[in-house]
């Protein structure tokens, strides 16, 4: 701005100022001595859920009038159910899968916030009990080693099918029964709003970020953070029940559509215009 004084700066948080995603101490510190230095400068800092807005108050001690919150977006013309059928059995029949067995996935970055843990610890106690679960997972990160040592230890290697980064999703929400998201936090979750506009049930934490979109009961399944018994529970309660889950999709699927990506861009150029 020192240069460019007629410039506007905009800050989008996304999740960062929680916490370092590599469990780093002093990038957390840069990074929050950063934000507080550069905010005297900002006109806006756009949060995506006001789990962020809240973390930007007490860590930055802004003024809340800088704060705005504006949900991330799911784009419904490409994320619908007509689109995913197309891809249905695909990746199945290209793992082995048969229809009659139920599968849970989980997608994202293989680090310790996204609870792969709780994710395979859940997964052994459920394939213990049922023969025919199985569970797929998509996504790379500085753990996937460990990940797949895990697996291995636990000899979940043909129970458990870890896919790396997948650039078509919608063949893997094709691929699955249920959908798992055992983040202890998130910014806003654009997956939830993917699999909630595809019509694949949804399994979720309610940690920050996790719990404003969807609704315990209504629209998705929550389940206690960090608990490999509870989501063991919920993925139980989801193989002996085919309705259970089921009843929530349309619901889902509207709740989805109200974050479309034309109703995103209107509302943010609308704040953008404020600030000419």
């Amino acid at each position: 701005t020192r240069y460019f004084p007629h410039l506007k700066l905009i800050f989008h948080e996304h999740g960062q100022i929680v916490g370092s995603d590599n469990n780093s101490k002093i990038e957390d510190y840069l990074y929050v001595q950063f934000k507080k230095k550069a905010s005297k400068e900002v006109e806006l800092q756009l949060a995506v859920s006001n789990a962020m807005a809240d973390k930007l108050k007490t860590r930055l001690a802004l003024d809340t009038s800088k704060i705005t919150t504006l949900y991330n977006f799911v784009d419904v013309n490409h994320f619908t159910a007509s689109r995913m059928e197309v891809f249905q059995g695909k990746l199945r029949r290209q793992l082995g899968l048969s229809e009659k067995e139920i599968v849970f996935g989980f997608a994202g970055r293989i680090i310790p916030r996204k609870g792969w843990r709780a994710f395979v610890k859940a997964a052994k106690i459920v394939i213990d009990k049922y023969a025919n679960a199985r569970f797929l997972m998509a996504g790379d990160g500085a753990e996937v080693n460990l990940l797949k040592r895990e697996i291995a230890e636990r000899s979940l290697d043909e129970k458990i099918n870890v896919l790396g980064r997948l650039d078509n999703m919608l063949a893997f929400y094709a691929a699955i029964n249920a959908f798992v998201m055992p983040s202890h936090f998130e910014g806003l979750p654009m997956t939830q709003l993917e699999v909630m506009s595809v019509g694949v049930p949804l399994l979720t934490t309610n940690g920050p970020g996790m719990d404003e979109i969807p609704e315990d009961g209504k629209t998705a399944t929550f389940f206690k953070m960090k608990s490999p018994e509870d989501l063991a529970n919920k993925m139980s309660h989801f193989i002996e029940d085919a309705t259970f889950a089921k009843h929530m999709l349309p619901a889902a699927q509207l709740r989805a559509q109200k974050f479309d990506l034309t109703n995103y861009m209107d509302k943010l150029s609308a704040l953008y215009t404020q600030l000419n």
